[in-house]
C-alpha cells in the first residue's frame, strides 16, 4: 500500500474570515477523503472565527518550531488566500525554502508563478472559498453537488464568501450567487452564520469603531480621500484582539465623496500595517504596489510601511497627490 501523502494547509498572516474559512473548508474535505493534514496559521485566528478551527491547529507565533516542522517535513504544501509567500509572514523562510509540492489556492492578482508547482487563480473570483468551492465541485466524490459536502467544509466556505463579499456587497458575480443557493440548499444557514460574524463581537468593538471614525479618522477632502490612524496606543486602551477592527476601513465609503479609505495599524513587529478600499473608478490595488509594498485586487487591497505611525499622515496624502497626478496627469 502507498504511503499517505503528508499535508500541511497555510495561510496569510493577520487571517481574516477568507483565510479561515478556505483553509479550514478544504482541511475537512482532506479529512473526509482519509488524509490527516496539518494546519499551519502565522497568527491567531479572530475571535469570531475560532469556532471553524479543528482541534489540532498550529500557531506560529505561539508554537514556530512546530509550526515550522509541519511546513518542512511535508510531502504537499497547499497555500490558500495568499499570491506569494512573504504574505505568509513569519512562515515565509520555512514555507518557501520546503522541499514539499507547492500547490498554491487564491483569487488575488500576480501569483508567484515560479515559487508554486501548481496554481489555481482566479482573479474574477469574490474570494478564495469560491474558488475552493468550484474544485471541489469537480472532484470525482462530490459529482457537482453541494450536498456531498460536509457541513464543516461548507460552513467554513461559506463563511469566506460572506466575509469577503462584505455580506453580499462587494465583488460579486453569478457564480458567487450560485454558490450562496447551493449551500442554502444543501442545508447550511447562512443566518446562523452572519449571527456569528457580525452580531457576536464585543463591546470593545463597538467603542473602538466610535473612536477611529471620531477621533483618529482624517480627510482629504479634495481628493476625497479619508484615513484612520490605529495605535498600539488605542489597541491598549481598547483591550483590541485580532480582527476586531476588520470592516472599519470600508466605513468612510459611505460616504458619496469618499472615493479612497485607509486605515493604518501599527503593529508590535515594527511596521504599520496598511489597508485599502476604493470605489469603482480608484486603484487601490496600483496605490498598493506604487506606496505601500503590496498589493491585492482593484478596490481592496493592502500592504505595510515601515516608518513611524506619527509620519504616516504626510507620508499618505503625498503618495495619494502623486498617484492621482502619474493616474491622470491633466
Amino acid at each position: 500500500m502507498a504511503k499517505q501523502p503528508i499535508i500541511t494547509l497555510l495561510t496569510h498572516t493577520h487571517p481574516d474570515g477568507d483565510a479561515i474559512g478556505s483553509t479550514t473548508g478544504l482541511y475537512h474535505f482532506l479529512e473526509g477523503l482519509g488524509y490527516r493534514p496539518t494546519l499551519v496559521l502565522p497568527d491567531p485566528a479572530p475571535a469570531n472565527l475560532v469556532d471553524l478551527l479543528p482541534d489540532q491547529v498550529l500557531i506560529h507565533s505561539l508554537d514556530p518550531v512546530a509550526a515550522d516542522q509541519a511546513l518542512t517535513h511535508c510531502d504537499i504544501l497547499i497555500g490558500l488566500d495568499f499570491n506569494q509567500f512573504k504574505r505568509t509572514g513569519s512562515t515565509e523562510t520555512a514555507a518557501s525554502h520546503s522541499s514539499a509540492r507547492k500547490i498554491l489556492i487564491d483569487h488575488h492578482l500576480n501569483p508567484d508563478t515560479a515559487a508554486f508547482d501548481q496554481i489555481f487563480s482566479e482573479a474574477g473570483r469574490s474570494s478564495t472559498c469560491e474558488l475552493v468551492y468550484y474544485l471541489l465541485l469537480a472532484h470525482p466524490t462530490v459529482q457537482q453537488s453541494a450536498s456531498k459536502l460536509s457541513m464543516d467544509t461548507l460552513y467554513s466556505l461559506t463563511t469566506g464568501l460572506i466575509t469577503d463579499t462584505n455580506n453580499f456587497n462587494n465583488s460579486l458575480s453569478p457564480a458567487t450567487f450560485r454558490m450562496a443557493a447551493d449551500v442554502c440548499e444543501a442545508g447550511v444557514d447562512l443566518d446562523r452564520i452572519t449571527e456569528k460574524i457580525y452580531r457576536s463581537n464585543r463591546s470593545n468593538r463597538i467603542d473602538l469603531m466610535g473612536f477611529l471614525l471620531n477621533e483618529r479618522r482624517f480627510q482629504l477632502k479634495d481628493v476625497g480621500a479619508e484615513y484612520m490612524l490605529f495605535s498600539l496606543q488605542d489597541q491598549k486602551k481598547f483591550d483590541y484582539l485580532s480582527g476586531e477592527s476588520e470592516g472599519f476601513v470600508n466605513l468612510p465609503l459611505q460616504t458619496k465623496r469618499v472615493r479612497l479609505s485607509a486605515l493604518f495599524t501599527e503593529t508590535d513587529e515594527g511596521c504599520i500595517r496598511v489597508s485599502l478600499r476604493s470605489k469603482r473608478g480608484f486603484s487601490a490595488n496600483r496605490l498598493a504596489q506604487r506606496f505601500f509594498n503590496g498589493g491585492g485586487h482593484e478596490n481592496a487591497a493592502g500592504g505595510k510601511l515601515y516608518l513611524p505611525l506619527d509620519d504616516v499622515a504626510a507620508y499618505f496624502e503625498k503618495a495619494v497627490r502623486t498617484f492621482l497626478l502619474e493616474e491622470d496627469p491633466q
